[in-house]
């Protein structure tokens, strides 16, 4: 497979020739434009993450850490157009736990910082969205049980210092799953979430 990007122009689009890196599968999950000459967007090569920035002209691959044999990058966001938060997931192979994954990036590469796991399974982040450099979101899913279908939703701040987790509703009644996909902010303290819920 390979990445495939489309920019708007009014009512319609044209597709844009993007970066294929190295010989693996490329695929894209996530997009966010700080300005139109700074859109950033995320994904894979092979089974390691892929972030990728548009100078207005071309894509470039950024440098970004794997700290696993199995990375997934879902979400992105551009506080500024040198400012990005990347999140995601690492690990869920050869029997071991998935972890959360946040990535602090700009033009010259990007950083992984510590985030918080609250379950006792796998958990992973889907979406971020940036309010202020102070002020970030991220949500996903966290395992409360040995049952790996057991998911509920995991949500958290960066606070311009460190992650923490908040909060989220309790699981409905007769639900196995309950997760956050998505999210976007109106203003501070003021944010929509949406995913889905499961009952077998």
């Amino acid at each position: 497979t390979q990445t495939f990007t489309m920019p708007g122009e009014g009512t319609r689009g044209s597709q844009v020739q993007s970066t294929k890196v190295g010989a693996l599968d490329n695929n894209l999950i996530g997009v966010s434009a700080g300005a139109p000459d700074a859109v950033w967007a995320v994904g894979q090569v092979g089974n390691q993450g892929l972030v990728l920035f548009w100078d207005g002209t071309t894509w470039a691959s950024i440098t970004s850490p794997n700290p696993d044999p199995r990375v997934f990058l879902s979400g992105v966001h551009a506080i500024t157009t040198d400012d990005v938060w990347v999140v995601g997931f690492y690990g869920g192979g050869g029997g071991t736990l998935e972890r959360t994954l946040t990535l602090h990036c700009s033009r010259s590469g990007c950083a992984a910082v510590v985030s918080p796991n609250s379950g006792v399974g796998d958990d992973g982040l889907e979406a971020v969205a940036a309010v202020s450099a102070s002020e970030v979101y991220a949500v996903g899913y966290s395992t409360v049980t040995t049952d790996t279908y057991a998911r509920v939703p995991l949500s958290m701040r960066w606070n311009g210092t460190g992650w923490s987790t908040l909060p989220t509703p309790p699981t409905p009644p007769s639900v196995s799953t309950f997760a956050f996909h998505h999210l976007s902010f109106v203003s501070s303290g003021d944010l929509w979430a949406v995913g889905y819920i499961y009952n077998s």
